[in-house]
């Protein structure tokens, strides 16, 4: 999952696999879906950068 900004709709989600539907075709577009999820609190963390930079765990 990842979350979106609360500016994105269904209707601009819709649109969006419609275009990559049509330029890409990726045979898994089919089983994306927009939906809410109320687990209560998370965090959502990005890495910006190689990840050949990135620290081993």
């Amino acid at each position: 999952m990842i979350m979106q900004p609360t500016f994105i709709t269904k209707n601009i989600f819709k649109e969006a696999l419609k275009i990559t539907k049509d330029k890409k075709g990726p045979p898994a577009l089919d089983s994306i879906r927009f939906e809410s999820c109320k687990e209560g609190k998370s965090a959502q963390i990005t890495h910006i950068g190689p990840y050949a930079d990135k620290d081993p765990l």
